[in-house]
């Protein structure tokens, strides 16, 4: 088992969600995850996150952390921001990936 990390609460037609950072094996710094939970922190899924380069070994980067969502000026719309840490990822994608999401 792994390490359960920051959270990020958001609201979306009404309803509680949170962004969670876990980490897929104790120290393994290549397994932190986001998942997405409801309202209770129960797990509804993994999210499928995947860089745009691939890493030295052919792979896609897939490491996140710390997320963080700003919702604008309704629940439908927000900024989602994690940190791409060197582990697990391609070294040209390391560090901050932000981007702009809409739930309808």
């Amino acid at each position: 088992m792994g390490n359960i990390g920051s959270r990020a609460k958001f609201v979306v037609h009404g309803e509680t969600y949170y962004l969670l950072e876990a980490q897929g094996c104790h120290d393994c710094w290549d397994k932190w995850r986001i998942m997405l939970c409801d309202k209770d922190m129960n797990p509804i899924s993994l999210l499928p996150i995947k860089g745009v380069k691939k890493t030295q070994d052919g792979k896609y980067s897939e490491a996140y952390a710390n997320p963080y969502i700003g919702q604008m000026d309704n629940e439908t719309t927000a900024v989602v921001s994690y940190f791409m840490p060197k582990e697990g990822n391609n070294i040209k994608e390391e560090g901050e990936l932000i981007y702009y999401v809409n739930f309808d």
